[in-house]
């Protein structure tokens, strides 16, 4: 089986699972939402992480207590006093992570770009994966409303033959992804955009100084729905009580 037949076969199965898997709605799935590290007492209100799926290796360390999702990798996490966590691996998250400071201006003004442009639209669809697939996911707190967005294009993405639509994962095959893209819904393009908005405006916000931290940092999930995570008076609910807190 030549190269092409093999990528060939590759979308299809992506498209398949897609098909079967991937929703506009998924407020009754659950994933690991950071809740806290070094002994922190409340959640970030910036977090992108990858969510990783059961069909990966489980073992006692890897999973979360009181749970049977797999401990997220992180990117970035912001809490509410600028202290700014994030990974050497801006795709794929985990160690090695840094730890930095931003101000309340900076945050602000991520914030406030946000409010410029339709993110927090509710009608517009919030995740496009694979069934069964690993997946990036974002989530921001803003005081009185939470957004959680969730994608798979950017794992899927780190293959340079390959190309997320909203049919599926495709093969390039001599093509540009600038090329495949034009003939995706606007629906999906206005999905990318958002999302590519808010990873390019965060990774602006990574400061040139930043402190090194252990290899073996711990943090702490709180196992949410994505009902959960969006209702804010929930997720205030964890703030307060943090027995909550696997």
């Amino acid at each position: 089986m030549n190269k092409i037949n093999v990528l060939v076969m590759l979308s299809l199965l992506h498209s398949l699972s897609l098909m079967c898997g991937c929703t506009t709605n998924e407020l009754g799935s659950k994933v690991n939402l950071v809740a806290n590290a070094e002994g922190r007492k409340d959640f970030p209100i910036i977090s992108v992480f990858v969510s990783l799926t059961a069909n990966k290796t489980v073992t006692s360390d890897n999973l979360s207590a009181g749970s049977e999702a797999l401990v997220p990798q992180i990117i970035t996490c912001i809490w509410p006093d600028g202290t700014m966590v994030y990974s050497s691996n801006r795709i794929e998250g985990g160690s090695p992570y840094y730890k930095a400071a931003l101000s309340q201006k900076e945050i602000s003004s991520f914030l406030n770009k946000l409010e410029t442009t339709d993110f927090w639209n509710a009608d517009q669809r919030q995740s496009w994966y694979g069934f069964d697939s690993d997946r990036s996911i974002i989530v921001i707190i803003d005081q009185s409303k939470t957004k959680y967005l969730s994608s798979w294009h950017e794992l899927e993405e780190q293959n340079q033959n390959l190309v997320v639509t909203d049919r599926g994962v495709e093969p390039l095959q001599g093509r540009s992804r600038k090329e495949v893209m034009s003939s995706c819904s606007d629906e999906y393009a206005q999905f990318i955009a958002k999302w590519k908005f808010v990873r390019y405006e965060l990774e602006k916000l990574i400061p040139d100084e930043h402190t090194n931290l252990a290899e073996n940092m711990k943090f702490e999930y709180a196992y949410l729905s994505v009902r959960e995570i969006e209702s804010t008076a929930h997720v205030n609910k964890f703030f307060r009580k943090q027995s909550k807190i696997k």
